[in-house]
């Protein structure tokens, strides 16, 4: 079955309501406001619940205002312009997947969100969610698949599952914690995550490009880059001991660049590793890789790291303590025998 009330406001008010319909059902609203204290659920038979109308979904501000649609419904923001979802913490907002098509989300309200599924933002669609403690969305199982398209922002994210595929760079305007989470990008992705407050971890990585805001007066503060492969952390750990030159902000890229046995690492000029992990034949016709005037004569066949200045906005120079995460690198017996080369 199917409900249309795209011209209509549906109000719900009072505790235990449930939006039900049969398997397969779709249910489009034009307005869906949460009133007073109602808590509201999406039974498991509505396979689609569309908004239609700006404004289209509010909470009741000051109340304890609860909806939860995980039961394997699809909520739809599909009716192009702006949305504005409103209401205040410590109300509750459950989704199982998010599809956003060719529409602005704008999360202006100061309570949470959480996905049990995947979120997509199609076409000219954006989500956005200026920075606020309590405006964290959350991703509360494993293998979230998520597009954000371009122009999207999030406040807070959370990772709780062990993985999660990212189809587009993701920007995070607070604070990442990834905790176990393995972070992919799929093929068709930049892989780059920015993120301008902070970023906690236990065993989570990030497997591509980690950009990270170093704000002025930074001198005496640990920026934390969980970088890595899809087996192996190896992240990194800087630390500011002076502020940065001139005093103004940037951007700091790292990445763990994984080509285990592939044999073959471009940017460097590394075309051949022997069996003692040495390598011959790059771009300088000789069995020593020059950069910049620095000679190398031991790769890891394993990856490399790389940090650097992000390409638009990178930081400016500072005096750094760098920590690398070996964490089982093979053929590193003396970690402090590594060296970094500075171009």
């Amino acid at each position: 079955g199917s409900f249309d009330g795209e011209e209509g406001v549906v109000a719900f008010t009072g505790s235990n309501k449930q939006i039900k319909g049969g398997a397969g059902s779709d249910i489009v609203f034009g307005f869906l406001q949460i009133m007073d204290n109602a808590m509201v659920s999406v039974a498991g038979g509505i396979t689609s619940l569309s908004i239609k109308k700006s404004l289209g979904f509010s909470l009741n501000p000051a109340h304890n205002g609860r909806f939860r649609a995980n039961s394997g419904t699809t909520v739809n923001f599909d009716g192009g312009g702006t949305f504005i979802i409103n209401g205040d913490s410590p109300q509750e907002v459950l989704f199982n997947n998010v599809v956003i098509n060719n529409t602005t989300v704008q999360h202006n309200g100061s309570f949470n969100i959480m996905v049990d599924g995947d979120f997509h933002v199609n076409g000219t669609g954006e989500f956005q969610a200026e920075p606020l403690a309590e405006r964290t969305v959350t991703f509360r199982n494993d293998n979230p698949v998520i597009l954000t398209g371009d122009d999207s922002y999030f406040s807070n994210m959370v990772f709780n599952g062990t993985a999660a595929t990212l189809q587009t760079p993701l920007y995070v305007k607070r604070n990442l914690n990834i905790k176990n989470a393995v972070v992919t990008f799929d093929d068709s992705s930049e892989n780059i995550v920015t993120v301008d407050g902070g970023i906690s971890y236990n065993n989570g990585r990030i497997v591509g490009t980690i950009s990270h805001h170093i704000p002025e007066g930074s001198a005496n503060e640990v920026f934390h880059f969980p970088v890595g492969t899809t087996t192996n952390n190896r992240w990194v750990r800087i630390e500011y001991e002076t502020d940065l030159a001139g005093g103004a902000d940037g951007y700091l890229d790292v990445q763990y660049i994984d080509f285990a046995g592939n044999g073959n690492y471009e940017p460097f000029g590394v075309t051949h590793f022997d069996d003692s992990g040495k390598f011959y034949g790059n771009v300088n016709g000789s069995s020593d890789l020059l950069i910049d005037g620095v000679t190398v004569n031991t790769l890891s066949e394993e990856g490399v790291w790389e940090v650097k200045p992000a390409d638009i906005g990178g930081v400016a120079n500072g005096t750094i303590t760098i920590d690398f995460c070996t964490c089982g690198l093979p053929g590193i017996s003396n970690p402090s025998e590594l060296r970094m080369v500075a171009s």
